[in-house]
């Protein structure tokens, strides 16, 4: 697992923080600066607990300007992101970026809001969120500082996901995620839809049709973070895909029942893709 995978593991980790009063946050209080607006003291202690703080530019910070300056006097601001990237926006803001999406990024960001409302540069928690619009540029570590050659190729999907055999938003951002790197183009938007289906059966060599078939409503429960567009018809005799993703899933050493045999989505077919993203695998 690479550097970048650890910032965004401890990232993710963070989800669902919320500070106490008058913006107290343990971001702050390690950085020594309690009571202030904490989004860039949060990026800096996720690289910090990473063992990555050296990747940026002048070490941690408690602001997003001061940040802003030494990326790009560095000489390493962009207008196009990559994963690991510290996203900036017009309103003082900032976050780390965890995927692409058309138009935009998905990041975990501290001190901001969870729906468009409210003080978003300065809001009361840690949430993964998609953003389209205000970013002013991206701030490029520089991974090579903690041993990442090529930070394209680095990112794995290492994603610390939660292995309870539901695949729903998280574990389908993991695998679009998973599914761009090997060359796919498409959102990374949680729904696993018919460009998502239609990569997926390109990669394992299998019908292109993007519908999945065969599957049971009982083995439909386990994907609810599935467009009803990729279900057919059919709920009997299985999925080509399904039983060839299984095969993958299970030549790396996972469990996956009888999928590879049948066909048919199970739980524990699920878990074995969750854990198998987890361990940064790609098809």
């Amino acid at each position: 697992m690479s550097k970048i995978d650890e910032v965004i593991l401890v990232a993710a980790s963070q989800v669902g923080y919320k500070e106490g009063k008058n913006n107290a946050s343990k971001y702050g209080t390690w950085y020594g600066l309690p009571n202030q607006p904490w989004c860039a003291m949060f990026v800096s202690w996720c690289f910090s607990q990473a063992g990555a703080l050296a990747a940026l530019p002048g070490g941690k910070y408690a602001s997003c300007s001061a940040m802003t300056d030494r990326f790009k006097k560095a000489g390493r601001w962009y207008t196009n992101p990559q994963i690991g990237d510290c996203v900036f926006f017009t309103f003082g803001h900032t976050g780390i970026v965890t995927g692409i999406v058309t138009g935009g990024v998905i990041t975990i960001e501290g001190n901001t809001q969870p729906g468009t409302g409210g003080n978003q540069g300065n809001g009361d928690g840690v949430y993964r969120r998609t953003r389209t619009a205000s970013i002013a540029g991206y701030g490029r570590p520089d991974w090579a500082k903690v041993g990442v050659t090529n930070p394209v190729t680095a990112v794995t999907t290492a994603t610390g996901l939660k292995v309870d055999g539901i695949w729903g938003d998280a574990t389908t951002r993991a695998f679009q995620t998973m599914l761009r790197k090997r060359g796919a183009q498409l959102s990374v938007d949680g729904c696993y839809g018919p460009a998502s289906c239609l990569a997926t059966q390109t990669l394992l060599g299998t019908v292109r049709d993007k519908v999945v078939s065969g599957q049971p409503f009982t083995a439909r429960r386990w994907c609810p973070g599935w467009a009803a567009t990729v279900w057919d018809k059919t709920t009997k005799g299985g999925s080509l895909m399904v039983a060839a993703l299984a095969n993958r899933i299970k030549t790396a050493g996972y469990p996956v029942g009888t999928a590879n045999k049948d066909g048919q989505i199970s739980k524990t077919l699920v878990e074995g893709v969750q854990r198998w993203l987890n361990a940064g695998r790609t098809l």
